[in-house]
C-alpha cells in the first residue's frame, strides 16, 4: 500500500477552500479539472455513507466509479472528508482532506 501526505497553509477563508472538496462540480473542477461529473446516488444526513457517481476523463477515455464518503466533518473551524473508490476494478483508492481554521 502506498501513502502520500502533504500539509500546507492556505491564506483564504475555510469555507471558500472547502467548496473545492465539498461544493459544486464547477468548484471541484478548479482543482480537479479531469472530473467531468459528480452525481449524487445516495445521500445521508450525516454525510458518511453518501455515494456519488464520479466520471473522470483522460484524453478520449472516460472512467466512472462510485465514490463513498467514509468520514465527514463540517464544523465552522474544522472540515474533514475521507472518500473511497475502486478505480478500473483494480485499485482501491482512499483520499482524505482536512481543513483547520487558524
Amino acid at each position: 500500500m502506498t501513502k502520500w501526505a502533504r500539509e500546507i497553509e492556505i491564506d483564504a477563508p475555510i469555507d471558500k477552500v472547502w467548496a473545492f472538496f465539498d461544493g459544486s462540480l464547477e468548484d471541484m473542477q478548479k482543482i480537479m479539472p479531469k472530473v467531468i461529473a459528480n452525481d449524487p446516488i445516495e445521500h445521508t444526513k450525516e454525510g458518511v455513507g453518501s455515494v456519488r457517481l464520479q466520471k473522470f476523463q483522460e484524453g478520449k477515455q472516460i472512467m466512472e466509479y462510485m465514490v463513498e464518503t467514509l468520514e465527514y466533518v463540517n464544523n465552522p473551524n474544522e472540515k474533514k472528508k475521507k472518500i473511497g473508490f475502486t478505480l478500473a476494478d483494480i485499485f482501491e483508492v482512499t483520499r482524505g482532506y482536512e481543513l483547520i481554521k487558524l
